[in-house]
């Protein structure tokens, strides 16, 4: 799997390409924040941030945030889930919607943790609890990139993408990975 990094004025582009080759980028990034959510798939986010960290040598700091909007949610008596499958309405409990964030943050931990030890890569693991775009901008700033997927992003009442700009506003680089994307666009 080959990393291409692109830089230019204040935006980066990565592409990922599943090719055999695999190329160092010259670059001075260093660390890697991989933001983590219990709403998006994280499977492809991971692998890119691996990618990424293999390609420049850089060590991934995985961070999930527990979103205490879907918390606050599951919390009230009226919350019920839609089945996309069957259309099934489920109520759902704070509880429920507890265990689900926790066993959530435990699969992405364990898929970091596998994937990341089979490349050797120094990486680290990270839960809080609050706003996604709140918590991940608290850490953005010891990190030269930010590889976050914005279906995490659970307030739609703005731009997504402006909202990802604020969030990461301090970081070197931000590396959004839009859900069931075959590349990596930067904003």
């Amino acid at each position: 799997m080959a990393v291409t990094v692109k830089m230019e004025p204040k935006v980066m582009i990565a592409q990922l390409d599943d090719g055999p080759e695999k190329e160092k980028a010259n670059t001075p990034h260093r660390r890697i924040l991989l933001g983590l959510g219990a709403v998006a798939d994280e499977f492809r986010t991971i692998d890119t941030a691996l990618a990424l960290a293999e390609a420049m040598s850089a060590e991934v700091i995985g961070h999930f945030v527990e979103e205490s909007n879907l918390l606050n949610l599951a919390g009230l008596p009226f919350t019920k889930i839609i089945r996309p499958s069957d259309s099934a309405v489920i109520p759902i409990e704070l509880s429920q919607m507890q265990r689900v964030i926790q066993q959530t943050a435990a699969t992405w931990k364990r898929r970091l943790h596998a994937r990341a030890s089979q490349s050797s890569i120094t990486f680290s693991f990270h839960e809080t609890q609050g706003e996604y775009c709140s918590e991940i901008s608290k850490v953005v700033a010891t990190t030269d990139i930010v590889i976050i997927n914005p279906t995490n992003i659970t307030d739609r009442r703005g731009d997504a993408v402006a909202a990802v700009l604020a969030a990461t506003k301090d970081a070197a680089g931000a590396v959004v990975l839009p859900e069931k994307s075959h590349g990596v666009s930067a904003a």
